[in-house]
């Protein structure tokens, strides 16, 4: 099955990328627009340079197919969700590009193609793509482009941001301090306290849950080691067997009990990705001389690269709507079911469940 493959691959990228940050701390990317962007640049090139980015990606035709499914599911969501899935190439105006090129990102990628004077006002072409970005995440995201990231030389930028705000389907009712356990000793942390219907996987070692919003399919997943230990769990899982934790715990059964859960809210800040995709075998496209970025411009052009790939990501985990739900309290202690506690460092993943796509995976180790 096909799906299956390009999602299997897809999970070891994801893993990669995950490898590739700083695991020690809570930590939050996006898989799926850094393979959009990635799969943007991907359909301007050719030869040596498209081979690595589709060993990599996966096929060019099946990611092209699976996008345009992902976008009209998330995009189905009703108006109290917001989801934006924001692409863009900005190119330096003296260059022409390849139409055909254009128009698949268009059609393909739902992405906007924009000139901007990178020779000669590199500052102001900088700030015309972070003020894009700005708007395409409702004003979370205020650069993506860091100072100096751009100057004369600059003639390509991709850029992507991803941006999720929904409401539980059942809202946490309670919040309070509590301790959380690291392998680092205790840290105190705010927790959040709910009697919620939600999917539980568990085994020797790890506890999955799967919890609902409102408005869309997207799943809210928790993957914690029992012996805290969530560093070693990226290390030692494969791509196959994490789609295969996903895959049981969103065919689990639904299970009645009342969650402890941290909220926080993390900001990756601006990753440059440029080492950790070279560490996954992507070298030629940013080799100047070596990469080949013919379709793009329709012409074999020597002197095109790309300098960086630039990331950034947000996510706030709350109790949303509680205040709505306060009245209705008390009647949740007639009958107390059993409890479960995140007391523990974890995994989490925002997961469309048609196209089994991570849309956001982030490591909490305490405290944001």
């Amino acid at each position: 099955d096909n799906s299956v493959n390009s999602s299997a691959s897809s999970y070891d990228f994801t893993l990669k990328l995950l490898r590739g940050v700083d695991t020690n701390h809570s930590v939050v990317i996006s898989p799926l627009s850094i393979r959009i962007a990635l799969l943007m640049l991907a359909e301007g090139t050719t030869g040596q340079t498209l081979k690595q980015l589709t060993v990599v990606l996966g096929d060019l035709e099946s990611a092209r197919r699976l996008y345009r499914v992902l976008l009209r599911d998330l995009y189905s969501a009703e108006r109290s969700v917001r989801i934006r899935v924001a692409n863009s190439i900005w190119i330096e105006e003296r260059l022409r590009l390849n139409e055909s090129y254009v128009g698949i990102l268009k059609s393909a990628y739902d992405a906007e193609v924009r000139k901007v004077n990178f020779s000669g006002d590199p500052e102001g072409a900088r700030r015309a793509i972070n003020a894009w970005v700005d708007e395409k995440t409702e004003r979370l995201m205020k650069e993506i482009l860091p100072p100096n990231s751009i100057d004369v030389r600059t003639l390509v930028v991709l850029v992507n941001a991803l941006y999720f705000k929904a409401a539980w389907l059942t809202p946490f009712y309670h919040e309070f301090e509590g301790q959380f356990r690291t392998p680092r000793g205790n840290v105190t942390v705010r927790y959040m306290k709910g009697r919620l219907t939600f999917k539980l996987y568990e085994d020797e070692e790890l506890v999955v849950v799967a919890l609902d919003f409102n408005g869309t399919d997207v799943k809210y997943i928790i993957m914690m080691p029992k012996d805290g230990d969530v560093r070693k769990l990226i290390k030692g899982i494969t791509g196959a067997e994490l789609r295969g934790m996903v895959d049981r715990v969103l065919s689990a059964e639904r299970v009645d009990m009342i969650l402890y859960m941290p909220r926080f809210s993390l900001d990756s800040g601006i990753i440059g990705l440029k080492e950790i995709l070279e560490d996954m075998g992507i070298k030629d496209v940013f080799i100047p001389g070596r990469a080949d970025l013919r379709y793009m411009f329709g012409s074999r052009t020597c002197s095109v690269w790309v300098d960086e790939i630039y990331h950034r990501a947000i996510i706030k985990v709350d109790r949303l709507g509680v205040e709505a739900t306060a009245a209705t309290a008390a009647v949740i202690f007639m009958s107390l079911p059993p409890s479960l506690w995140i007391d523990r460092p974890f995994l989490f993943m925002l997961v469309e469940p048609d196209t089994k796509e991570i849309l956001f995976i982030g490591v909490y180790q305490g405290g944001g």
